[in-house]
């Protein structure tokens, strides 16, 4: 068995961001890095590059590139005023000619055709991303409902599982997460190898903020699915574009929850070969033995048996249907309709502003 590496040594931190370095399997060299930057990280160097001084705490790192690959399809499916601008013609968008200043004062040379490349990305990923977004809406409602209900863990886990009954699709990623959160849920004093509780990061995750309403509303739903889409994505991302001579991918992240759950728990693994294949997988990093029989036993619990992948399209609109209706079943009629006009959103574009 592959041994895994410690989380410990594949993120690195500068100011409110996060450098990590996503596999837990392969460290690659470090020397050359492409830096997949989340939306956040996106945003932030549309404004400045100081973001980028942090490398400098990355041991070894001298190259990079910048990869805004994930947070520019995430753009283009929750920001309308982003897609309005792909309508300037051909080699012209005002967000991506500013992110291509920044990153040009640091030396990083592009394509004549990026721009058009970059968009065209976006509208081929389009379909499949949404997918995603409808299986994160699905799963964060329904952790969100067990999450604020007081039960016993059995009946948690009862309620899940029903989830996972039929023609659904089947997301072990998401159903990771889904055990993350129900241990961290049952046990509230296991904590991390630093004495953080596991509980906190899934309280503060899973809670509203600011004006967010205690029912589950479309902007929560919104809110936590694109938290989340950076980690999700990575798979579909990196199978596309890794290859053996390929820079290090590391994440450029600003966000607590995925640097402290996802990436380090519920990472991807490389596997080696002519053709890497990219999947999620659950580890205990830094846990004692106790809450690693925890956390590993009730993922053990919710996974079902293997099932058939690589569906297309059409087929998965329709296992995502069903598991839409199985997580209905299990929220209050409040929950519901907040649920229901989510995915709404997460099925079709918001309309541009006019």
């Amino acid at each position: 068995m592959t041994e895994m590496i410690p989380y410990s040594n594949r993120i690195w931190k500068h100011g409110a961001f996060h450098f990590i370095q996503p596999f837990a399997d392969a460290q690659g060299d470090l020397s050359k890095v492409d830096l997949y930057l989340d939306n956040n990280a996106f945003i932030d160097l549309l404004r400045s590059d100081n973001l980028l001084d942090g490398l400098k705490n990355v041991p070894g790192a001298q190259e990079f590139t910048l990869n805004p690959s994930i947070a520019l399809a995430e753009q283009w499916i929750s920001n309308p005023v982003f897609r309005e601008q792909a309508k300037a013609g051909l080699g012209r968008h005002e967000m991506i000619e500013r992110f291509m200043a920044t990153a040009a004062v640091r030396g990083q040379i592009f394509a004549p055709n990026y721009i058009d490349e970059m968009i065209g990305m976006c509208q081929k990923r389009e379909p499949d991303l949404r997918v995603m977004a409808g299986a994160l809406f699905a799963y964060i409602a329904a952790l969100r409902s067990l999450q604020r209900r007081k039960m016993p863990f059995e009946d948690r886990i009862a309620r899940f599982r029903t989830l996972l009954v039929g023609d659904v699709p089947v997301f072990a990623g998401l159903i990771g997460l889904a055990a993350f959160t129900l241990y961290a849920l049952a046990d509230r004093g296991a904590v991390d190898q630093s004495g953080v509780q596991l509980v906190t990061s899934v309280d503060s995750f899973f809670a509203p903020k600011d004006d967010e309403p205690e029912a589950l509303s479309q902007g929560y739903l919104r809110n936590r699915a694109m938290d989340l889409l950076t980690w999700y994505m990575m798979p579909r991302f990196l199978n596309a574009e890794v290859n053996k001579n390929a820079p290090t991918p590391l994440v450029v992240t600003a966000d607590k929850f995925l640097a402290a759950v996802p990436f380090r728990f519920l990472p991807p693994l490389r596997v080696q070969g002519h053709t890497p294949a990219i999947a999620l997988v659950v580890i205990p990093d830094g846990l004692d033995e106790k809450d690693q029989n925890g956390f590993l036993g009730t993922f053990r619990r919710l996974q079902p048996p293997p099932r058939q992948g690589g569906f297309p399209i059409e087929r998965r609109l329709v296992m995502l249907e069903n598991l839409n209706k199985a997580v209905s079943a299990i929220l209050s009629t409040e929950d519901r309709v907040g649920f229901d006009w989510g995915l709404q959103w997460a099925a079709a574009p918001a309309p541009n502003p006019t």
